[in-house]
């Protein structure tokens, strides 16, 4: 009894992990696919900017060359992104579902860590859109149009980077407070913590058998056989 006890306490807090696991899965999950569709749309973007000017009648050769790689590095940061997060929210659920005990925890982990990946990736891209902006300017247009182009562009780029470092401040989790579904120990470990003591768990056992006693002569005293009212009655006038 007392092992069927332990073992039923054991799967309820197996469940019980999952649940709080499966909220970060899903967490991570959406994150990642709302990363890859951005970075998609930015990949979209230097592709165009890659086929779409007219190179030979644009801007000296030092500018084009300049354009084409940083252009290149956007798609390729933004693909790697876009590959890497769409990867990501398919194989990582997909492991937690179908793979064996303690995949969530392997899923999840995974997640973080490519998650952050992911995001480093999405960001620097961003930077180098910018860069890219300001090298097309100079390549479509003179020097006294293209500097104050280039000027406005810059002054975005730095109040949208301070503005996302503030909020990036704010909103951080450190590392010593950060809380994640995961527990020190596996399942069985903690069910054991949570066990009660030895002569806690012999009172109630002994308990247990004492109520069980009970109800088998319960059981008993009603299953004998009651004596006939008729005899007993018959008996008594005999008797007098």
């Amino acid at each position: 009894m007392l092992y069927a006890d332990k073992h039923a306490l054991r799967t309820r807090l197996k469940v019980s992990l999952l649940v709080i696991r499966h909220r970060e899965l899903q967490f991570y999950t959406k994150n990642c696919i709302a990363i890859g569709t951005n970075a998609l749309f930015l990949a979209s973007f230097a592709w165009w900017g890659l086929t779409e000017p007219a190179f030979d009648e644009l801007g000296g050769d030092m500018v084009q060359t300049v354009y084409l790689v940083i252009t290149a590095m956007i798609m390729a940061l933004e693909l790697l992104a876009t590959v890497t997060s769409t990867l990501v929210a398919i194989l990582g659920p997909a492991l937690a579902i179908r793979g064996p005990d303690g995949a969530m925890h392997t899923a999840v982990d995974c997640m973080v860590s490519h998650y952050r990946f992911t995001f480093v990736c999405f960001a620097l891209g961003l930077v180098f859109f910018q860069l890219s902006v300001i090298s097309f300017m100079h390549m479509q247009y003179t020097p006294e149009i293209s500097g104050p182009i280039s000027v406005a562009v810059i002054i975005g780029t730095l109040y949208m980077l301070t503005s996302s470092w503030r909020i990036y401040s704010l909103l951080k989790l450190r590392a010593q407070t950060m809380v994640t579904g995961d527990f020190a120990g596996g399942p069985d470990e903690i069910a054991d913590s949570m066990a009660l003591p030895p002569h806690e768990l012999t009172r109630m056992a002994a308990a247990q058998a004492e109520l069980q006693s009970r109800a088998k002569i319960e059981l008993q005293g009603r299953d004998a056989p009651q004596p006939s009212r008729g005899r007993s009655w018959l008996g008594r006038a005999r008797a007098s």
